[in-house]
């Protein structure tokens, strides 16, 4: 059988598997690392879904059953991926769930061809995301509100769009399984008023948790509905669901964190039978034998791995080659232009691999990005570009060996590390602010003080002051350096941030406010 990876994340990675019956869509649970340290701290093991059949099978029952109910409160607005089968993999020694193949899309980026596609976002949250949220309460399913949204920002790269013949979107739900406990939440309300209750009403760390005499209530409360939409073998096969979920998560929740633990490393071959029933017995020697590998493995990233790391990149610089290019960026404004057009369309190369550009759009950024390479203002997008290699391999390479020798206080290189590119933009933008002033030209007063912010807002400097400079709809390849430089801000936030986030979205979404702001500037 094929195979051909679809996306990762928290909880695992998916594959498109073509099988003589058709195509489905493989998750193979795994875990990053700070997602088993959670686990490990909070449940005494790694991710259950990776190891642990009873809670793989909770996943399965679990969209069987909302395989029924999200068509029931939905229709055809929101569809789920509908699970196919949940077993264990031998060859890769972790657990596995097979479910239906969704040939959709990740909802749209704003970018310069089309602002218009924002409504696909609102739409999911306005009348799916909340709604379901609010149903999935109300039937007892508090875990999954994790996935469906509620106070986090990640959950949105959970669902795709399928555009209709008749114009209309459908949701698809593709992704039920959580990563981390529902404990890490962005609008941290959410937190206090909704997560933490819900873990002392589950008695554990809320986790795809579900009540289910809650939802064998809802059920039957809604049992005539359900029967004149679906009919009576359907409506009993749901309860069937019902009953197996209630069998399996209670034989996880009856494991005890010593249990847990030994269990997990018994089924991934790390310990024997005979081992863990020693364990079993004297319980005070599995605790130590944790502790330990805690301690060895956390001393050898900090002492051993981590000043390697240092020390390798380091010795990767060629200075050589860096004073070299270093006066190429200063005497060629050839190399300059380069820079910047190479960059450019490198994101425009990513932008279209993500579906983001069309053929046709990723044709004409890519036809004005050639038109526009005389630019003086896009050479000068190239030196700030080509500066921040120089700048971070001082910053990195020799003021903390600064520091170490004392010269320098912790404020000081703070400072440094956070306002070294902003400080090297300020001199180079207000040297060319006088040079354009001696000569009688334009004046790049904007990209001046867009180049005075730090991180990787000030970047967008000379886009800005072309954006501004450009009339009409000259001004393509400006948008769009201006929106991917802000929706990689969102893709960069750690632990709420990524491709395809609420987070990215948002980011996304502000530069259409700055390019509508320097437009208004501009009348």
């Amino acid at each position: 059988m094929k195979a051909k990876e679809l996306g990762a994340g928290r909880s695992g990675q998916v594959f498109l598997i073509e099988t003589p019956s058709g195509k489905i869509a493989r998750k193979i649970f795994s875990g990053d690392s700070l997602a088993s340290l959670v686990h490990y701290v909070l449940f005494g093991s790694d991710n259950a879904y990776i190891w642990n059949n009873d809670f793989l099978q909770c996943a399965y029952y679990r969209r069987k059953i909302l395989d029924v109910l999200v068509e029931y409160w939905f229709g055809s607005k929101l569809k789920i991926a509908r699970a196919i089968e949940a077993k264990w993999n031998q060859e890769r020694h972790v657990n596995q769930l097979d479910a239906e193949f969704i040939s959709g899309r990740n909802l749209a980026l704003r970018q310069p061809f089309n602002v218009t596609h924002s409504q696909e976002v609102n739409e999911l949250l306005e009348k799916v995301m909340k709604p379901l949220q609010k149903r999935l309460v109300e039937s007892g399913f508090d875990g999954l509100v994790w996935q469906a949204g509620k106070g986090n920002p990640v959950a949105l790269n959970n669902f795709l769009v399928i555009n209709t013949e008749n114009c209309d979107r459908t949701f698809v739900w593709i992704d039920m399984e959580s990563g981390v406990p529902a404990l890490f939440p962005l609008n941290i309300s959410t937190l206090w008023t909704f997560y933490i209750p819900n873990c002392f009403k589950h008695k554990t760390f809320l986790f795809d948790d579900v009540d289910v005499q809650t939802l064998i209530a809802y059920t039957y409360q809604h049992e005539k509905e359900l029967k004149e939409k679906f009919g009576n073998d359907r409506f009993y096969e749901l309860l069937a669901h019902i009953g197996n979920l209630d069998q399996h998560q209670r034989k996880w929740r009856s494991l005890k964190r010593l249990e847990r633990g030994v269990f997990h490393q018994l089924k991934k071959g790390k310990i024997t039978q005979k081992q863990a029933n020693r364990y079993f017995k004297f319980p005070i020697l599995w605790f130590i034998k944790e502790f330990k590998k805690l301690i060895i493995k956390s001393s050898k990233k900090i002492f051993n791995d981590l000043p390697k790391k240092i020390i390798k990149q380091i010795q990767k610089i060629s200075y050589l080659d860096f004073f070299r290019n270093l006066c190429r960026l200063i005497f060629s404004r050839r190399h300059r232009t380069k820079i910047a057009r190479d960059y450019v369309s490198r994101r425009i190369e990513v932008w279209s691999d993500r579906k983001q550009l069309s053929p046709e759009e990723t044709e004409i950024l890519l036809t004005r990005l050639n038109q526009e390479s005389g630019s003086d203002y896009l050479s000068d997008f190239g030196v700030h570009l080509g500066m921040k290699v120089f700048v971070k391999a001082i910053e990195y390479g020799i003021f903390p060996f600064v520091y170490i020798a004392g010269f320098i206080d912790e404020v000081t290189l703070a400072l440094i590390l956070l306002m070294g590119g902003a400080l090297s933009r300020t001199i180079y933008t207000g040297f060319r602010l006088f040079q354009s002033a001696t000569e009688g030209k334009e004046l790049p007063w904007l990209a001046f003080f867009v180049g005075m912010i730090p991180l990787m807002i000030g970047n967008i400097a000379y886009p800005c002051q072309m954006l501004y400079s450009a009339a009409g709809q000259r001004g393509k390849v400006a948008s769009f350096i201006v929106y991917d430089t802000f929706t990689r801000i969102g893709g960069a936030i750690p632990i709420w941030g990524g491709e395809d986030t609420l987070t990215e979205h948002f980011f996304n979404h502000g530069a259409s406010k700055i390019i509508r702001f320097i437009g208004a500037l501009k009348r």
